[in-house]
């Protein structure tokens, strides 16, 4: 058994290579993943090199490690990160790692692959063993952000890249590991690797139950010039059922087995409720909806708990009993002739979810060192 890195009463953490981390745990232990791996071509995090794809038994001979010029920022000024321009370094980019010459295992981190189609494959590897430990009522989020074909760079990690002041250099000036263009793909090509990774997942068994787009109001500058800027990433809803697994009553307690159907019969136009058929089956669907109240669930989503506040439009009624709809540019005394209230319900949760940057949640009244102080002792902690 793995030895935790760290662990409380509420948290235990484990360290290693992801694949073996994962065969240590139980099958169907976890309830939920909320994971964002490394972006692809985007950052080398100088971490210890694994090795993926290994034939078992081999002693593995290593070829010549790939590496390549990256594109990097130089000082302060010219950071990308404060809305320079970018400029070539003359210090090697992102190590690509190394393949065997014996049974073509890669070594090196995951993020670095050579190509897009070597770092999607081993994404569906870890996610196989994370389908195996989730529950079958489970679900996974997984945040993944896009790169451009020969850019040497991707779409603003928010893990490394800050808002800097102007007066300092940036806090990460790492090499960005990836320029070269893919097969298939052009200079400039938006690469679609989060499209690409959910595709493969599909293919693999699972089920995308949502592509929910995280907005960022506060994107981080990028010195493109010939295209929008990049303020969005994605996140997918994962599950690992598509029958369901448990069943909910109003009235009763939930049950993991198929129970029998307990209807009722609701009228239209009175919205009248009965527990029998109140008219022959001729009739019966003019007048009447059928209803059962157990409802099977394929995973756990509670979506009343994640209504989103709406607000609705109800009329005043005048003198005379007349209610009148106010029309721009008529008679402003009518302005308020719609009243909006909030409503009791809300409306079920989009899946345009907006973050704003940490920059803007910090005092209006202290100063950028202090600003740039604080955001540098969150970075150290792992907190942002």
């Amino acid at each position: 058994m793995i030895k935790p890195y760290y662990q409380d009463d509420y948290i235990t953490e484990l360290h290693g290579h992801v694949i073996s981390v994962l065969q240590e745990m139980s099958s169907e232990s976890i309830h939920c993943i909320v994971t964002s791996p490394p972006y692809w071509g985007l950052r080398d995090y100088g971490l210890e090199p694994q090795i993926w794809d290994a034939e078992p038994g081999c002693t593995h001979q290593w070829g010549d490690e790939l590496s390549i010029t990256a594109k990097v920022s130089h000082g302060q000024g010219n950071s990308t990160l404060t809305g320079g321009h970018e400029s070539w370094g003359n210090r090697n980019g992102g190590n690509q790692g190394q393949f065997c010459q014996l049974c073509g295992a890669w070594r090196g981190s995951l993020g670095l692959e050579p190509n897009p189609e070597l770092y999607i494959s081993h994404i569906v590897q870890i996610w196989r063993e994370l389908k195996r430990v989730l529950r079958k009522d489970g679900v996974c989020f997984l945040n993944l952000g896009d790169s451009y074909a020969g850019s040497g760079c991707g779409t603003n990690d928010y893990r490394t890249e800050k808002s800097i002041s102007l007066s300092k250099p940036a806090l990460y000036d790492g090499p960005r590991p990836q320029n070269k263009v893919p097969t298939g793909l052009k200079p400039k090509d938006l690469c679609m690797i989060p499209a690409r990774v959910a595709l493969a997942l599909q293919a693999d068994g699972w089920w995308l139950r949502s592509d929910i787009i995280w907005n960022k109001p506060n994107p981080m500058p990028e010195s493109a010039t010939d295209r929008p800027t990049n303020s969005h990433e994605h996140v997918f809803l994962l599950t690992k059922s598509g029958t369901s697994q448990f069943w909910t009553h109003p009235r009763k307690r939930g049950t993991r087995k198929a129970p029998l159907p307990d209807y009722v019969w609701i009228h239209k136009r009175t919205k009248l409720i009965v527990n029998y058929q109140p008219v022959s089956d001729r009739i019966l669907r003019k007048f009447w909806i059928r209803r059962n109240l157990w409802i099977g669930h394929d995973y756990f989503y509670d979506a009343d708990a994640v209504r989103e506040g709406s607000i609705v439009r109800r009329p005043t009624t005048f003198r005379g009993g007349n209610t009148y709809e106010y029309t721009p540019g008529k008679s402003k005394g009518r302005e308020s002739v719609y009243q909006e209230e909030m409503a009791e319900t809300g409306r079920n949760l989009r899946n345009v979810w907006k973050a704003d940057n940490i920059m803007a949640r910090l005092r209006k009244d202290i100063s950028n060192d202090q600003k740039q102080y604080v955001i540098s002792e969150l970075l150290k902690r792992g907190l942002i």
